[in-house]
């Protein structure tokens, strides 16, 4: 096989697992590990490859979820692309800022942090499509985000502690397949 049929291949067979990943826990309200996936795909294939998987990813996952496909609204299916997207490109810049690092708390916090970060803009991405569709004012639809965050405060705190805790040995598990140059060079 090519480099380039193994590329894809990869990304294709990645992207699959994050969508499965996702649509597992959709019956438990905003707790979820689509995120965690698509960053650890940035993180482990890079910057091109975690863009794709994070909005093919993210398209697919939000069009075939079960409880409401985001194509019937579609400001919220872009802005879930745009946030998964997202989720892979800081996945891949976070590899590049920490590569160097010993495995060890600080990684592990870096990782959380990311994770809260890329849940609060997340929810803030899907506040601004929807709201913008509803024709909300800017006042009403700071009070909208203000109102979901009470919700989304437990989805942020959920892949804040699966960001830090899942991240480390996931990466090591992902470091000892073959195909992983990329990780064999930490």
């Amino acid at each position: 096989m090519s480099r380039l049929s193994n590329t894809i291949a990869h990304t294709g067979l990645y992207t699959a697992v994050c969508v499965v990943i996702g649509l597992i826990l959709t019956p438990v309200p905003n707790i979820e590990l689509i995120t965690l996936f698509v960053f650890l795909g940035g993180y482990i294939y890079g910057i091109k490859q975690g863009v794709i998987i994070g909005t093919t990813g993210g398209f697919l996952f939000s069009a075939l979820n079960p409880w409401g496909s985001g194509l019937a609204f579609p400001p919220l299916i872009v802005s879930q692309v745009i946030g998964f997207g997202l989720a892979g490109l800081t996945g891949a810049l976070i590899y590049k800022t920490t590569r160097t690092l010993s495995e060890g708390k600080l990684k592990a916090v870096l990782f959380g942090l990311s994770g809260g970060v890329l849940t609060v803009v997340y929810h803030l991405l899907i506040t601004i499509f929807t709201s913008e569709l509803a024709g909300y004012s800017l006042t009403q639809a700071g009070i909208y985000f203000a109102g979901g965050m009470l919700f989304g405060l437990w989805h942020i705190i959920s892949n804040i502690l699966f960001f830090s805790i899942l991240s480390p040995p996931l990466i090591r598990a992902a470091s000892r397949f073959s195909f992983n140059t990329r990780l064999k060079q930490i």
